[in-house]
């Protein structure tokens, strides 16, 4: 049973990969697209203008998302060093109760 679930978990991380690479794909098409329209119509300044910028654009946005997942793993670190910490310091009498009920199997 086991090697069956691995086998469906695998498979459906397939299948997300291969929407990715086929979305990104379409983009690109999209953008090359676009880029050979504007080089026809506005000549390679505008093209190296607009490659630059879209460059910037893509770096900026990598930076952000950088920060903002950087700031959740560590806000979530916390989180759980937090939990882990209120667990260790658990009431005398749900203590207690444990103690009983682990006697009584």
């Amino acid at each position: 049973m086991v090697l069956k679930r691995n086998k469906k978990m695998s498979s459906s991380k397939d299948v997300s990969l291969s929407n990715s690479n086929n979305k990104r794909a379409e983009m690109l098409v999209k953008i090359d697209s676009m880029l050979e329209e504007i080089d026809s119509k506005y000549g390679p300044y505008i093209l190296e203008e607009l490659q630059k910028r879209i460059e910037f654009t893509i770096e900026e946005f990598f930076n952000d998302l950088k920060i903002v997942l950087e700031n959740v793993f560590d806000k979530s670190n916390s989180l759980s060093v937090n939990q882990d910490n209120n667990q260790m310091e658990t009431p005398v009498f749900i203590a207690e109760h444990n103690k009983k009920r682990t006697k009584k199997k």
